[in-house]
């Protein structure tokens, strides 16, 4: 009996503690073709993205939204010129390509978990 509130309180935390963000590493599928990057949503969800080459990550602040200019549904797929890419040059070896789902906050959509990948090219 003594073991029943702490039942009560771990399925408390259990239901209550949990987001809509779902997603894992391998949601979003990266490929590389000549001039460009395809970004393919795997998941159940949207997924919103930004890539940037890696030289240039640590110079710049950015910080993650909800925006659907970046946005890929469930299912589609994206492709992003180098030219498009934040801090893309000839010189560039390795974007960064950082993903994430929306979770509901106090009534509103902001992102969830962030995940990487680091994508090499040329």
């Amino acid at each position: 009996m003594k073991l029943y509130p702490l039942f009560v309180f771990a399925l408390f935390l259990t239901l209550f503690s949990c987001d809509n963000d779902d997603l894992s590493a391998g949601d979003l599928e990266v490929s590389v073709t000549d001039n460009s990057l395809i970004l393919e949503n795997n998941s159940n969800e949207s997924l919103y993205y930004f890539a940037v080459d890696r030289n240039a990550l640590a110079l710049i602040s950015w910080a993650p939204m909800i925006d659907e200019n970046f946005e890929i549904k469930s299912g589609d797929s994206v492709e992003l010129l180098f030219d498009d890419i934040t801090g893309s040059s000839d010189d560039t070896t390795e974007i960064v390509v950082h993903y994430w789902g929306a979770v509901k906050e106090n009534g509103e959509k902001v992102a969830g978990d962030i995940f990487q990948q680091i994508i090499t090219i040329n």
